[in-house]
């Protein structure tokens, strides 16, 4: 079973939607990132990825997206990140100060995938008990 609930957390992709929710400006629980200054940074940031808002999506190399993954233990799914350097911890201080956590999505967000899964999970069960090979 633990199989199961594995390859189902990694089927939903999660890793995938932290990075789009960061794309769109979005913190792990769905709130709104803080906005960028209005300097020539700022303004070249709302122009590069226009569905921030002209909120921090934290993306500029690519790198601190790139490196988030999600970490199973037992029941719970942690969001970590590989990247260590200056800049991963300047961006760590920075989220800090403005009471954000770049890593993770909203615990709405997981719920309504795994209702989306729920059929699947089941039919899988039900397969398992039935002992038909899955």
């Amino acid at each position: 079973m633990p199989k199961l609930i594995e390859k189902t957390v990694k089927d939903l992709k999660l890793e995938e939607i932290n990075r789009e929710n960061l794309l769109q400006g979005k913190d792990s629980e769905g709130n709104d990132m803080p906005f960028y200054s209005l300097s020539e940074y700022g303004m070249n940031k709302r122009q590069r990825n226009p569905r921030n808002r002209g909120r921090w999506d934290l993306k500029d190399t690519g790198q601190f997206h790139q490196n988030i993954f999600t970490h199973k233990i037992k029941s719970y799914v942690t969001f970590k990140n590989k990247l260590r350097s200056k800049k991963f911890e300047s961006i760590m201080r920075k989220m800090e100060v403005a009471n954000r956590e770049p890593m993770g999505i909203p615990q709405k967000e997981i719920t309504r995938l795994l209702e989306e899964k729920r059929p699947e999970i089941k039919k899988k069960i039900e397969d398992i008990i039935a002992g038909k090979n899955v």
